[in-house]
């Protein structure tokens, strides 16, 4: 379904069932969607995929670094407290992971509890609030 739905840009989704991930890099006219065993997975705001990078005209050194501290925090069977940990990160103060006035907000999910746990603004200075879905 989502390969036919019309995008005027391009947007990153991560689908999770089960024991199953898929990360899904969309472009206004491209697609890709890569199946990956779970266990740890990092995202930010610039594709990974090498089909997808011919899309990305500049990178920009937040995404970068932001995906750089988090790949070096990330480990599996996080808990939710590893996870707040992770995105409250500002150990490089030019590129935190959380940047106050600019993080929107954090989300972190626990499927197999039926939890959602959502900080309005930067986790660092925010509260998680908790949801059982």
């Amino acid at each position: 379904m989502i390969t036919s739905i019309k995008r005027a840009s391009g947007y990153n989704h991560v689908l999770v069932q089960g024991d199953d991930l898929w990360d899904i890099e969309t472009a206004a006219h491209d697609i890709d969607i890569e199946k990956k065993s779970v266990g740890a997975y990092v995202h930010t705001n610039h594709c990974l995929s090498e089909k997808m990078k011919k899309h990305h005209i500049s990178v920009s050194q937040s995404s970068k670094e932001r995906y750089k501290r988090a790949n070096e925090m990330i480990k599996d069977n996080m808990t939710k407290e590893d996870m707040i940990t992770l995105l409250s990160d500002q150990t490089n103060t030019a590129f935190p992971i959380s940047r106050e006035n600019v993080t929107i907000g954090s989300v972190i999910i626990e499927p197999s509890q039926f939890l959602m746990h959502i900080c309005h603004g930067a986790p660092h200075s925010g509260e998680y609030v908790t949801y059982e879905l």
